[in-house]
């Protein structure tokens, strides 16, 4: 049991650390646990996950994707404008940046979904068997976009 001020200056017993900190008008219990436990952040704004990963990006990866209106690396995005392709993506893989255009304009891919006849399966499945060595190139292929964005 400790004896502790609060803001008004009046004397009361406390029966714990959490309620010392709350009534002595200290730190936020959060804030308090942090710096016991000496995990204090240097600063009061600490970036999320995204931020994090956009200041890690290089500036003129960042100018391009603004250029081509993407939101994010590995995030494709369509592009009905272009003369023959119909996505986009800043493709990242490991330390190496590239941008990819893929997908034919105009033809359709044929995603797996319920109910799909015999000759939309043997389409999906032709396509990934003849472009598997491109496919399993990895991201900074075209293959690889195209078999995950439209097939």
């Amino acid at each position: 049991m400790r004896l502790a001020a609060d803001l008004s200056g009046k004397i009361h017993q406390q029966t714990g650390p959490e309620t010392a900190t709350e009534t002595m008008g200290g730190l936020p219990q959060e804030k308090d646990r942090e710096r016991r436990s000496g995990i204090a952040r240097l600063s009061p704004y600490w970036p999320s996950k995204r931020e994090l990963i956009q200041m890690a990006t290089p500036e003129r990866v960042k100018s391009k994707m603004k250029k081509l209106g993407l939101s994010g690396v590995n995030k494709p995005k369509r592009t009905p404008s272009h003369r023959t392709k119909s996505h986009v993506v800043m493709a990242k893989q490991g330390e190496t940046y590239k941008v990819i255009r893929f997908g034919q304009q105009g033809v359709s891919g044929s995603p797996k979904k319920e109910g799909e006849s015999a000759s939309y399966r043997a389409r999906r499945e032709a396509f990934k068997a003849r472009h598997a060595k491109n496919i399993a190139k990895g991201r900074l292929s075209a293959a690889y976009w195209a078999d995950r964005v439209k097939w």
